[in-house]
């Protein structure tokens, strides 16, 4: 399922947001020229924060996923050699500390693939 409709939703609530609060900030202005060119700006700096919050928001959130993923994988991979090192550990062990790394290498591989189908796929 498809999270599009609420980051519009909350795209939508920044701008109106953003608009709403400069527009505040602009008639509080003293009469002038910069009042006048604000005023024509505010519903342009509406749209353009909108649409700018989808994206910082999307970037962020990769960000976050890909940092999450590659942590996880360096405390796999600490865990792994930890393991194989110890001469107590069963190889059934050892060999599902492998797997753990090559499914967290797997999950990077599909990301990037879904990522590159994302960018590459007229919308």
């Amino acid at each position: 399922m498809s999270k599009r409709p609420v980051e519009v939703k909350v795209s939508n609530a920044v701008g109106v947001s953003a608009g709403t609060g400069l527009s505040g900030i602009v008639l509080m202005l003293p009469e002038g020229a910069l009042k006048s060119v604000l005023v024509i700006l505010c519903p342009t700096i509406t749209v353009l924060a909108a649409g700018l919050w989808s994206i910082i928001t999307a970037e962020i959130y990769a960000r976050v996923a890909d940092f999450r993923i590659s942590s996880q994988k360096e405390r796999a991979k600490l865990l792994y050699e930890e393991i194989r090192s110890d001469i107590n550990s069963s190889p059934e062990l050892v060999e599902k500390a492998k797997r753990n790394i090559d499914d967290l290498t797997l999950i990077e591989v599909e990301i990037t693939r879904q990522r590159v189908e994302a960018i590459a796929s007229p919308q």
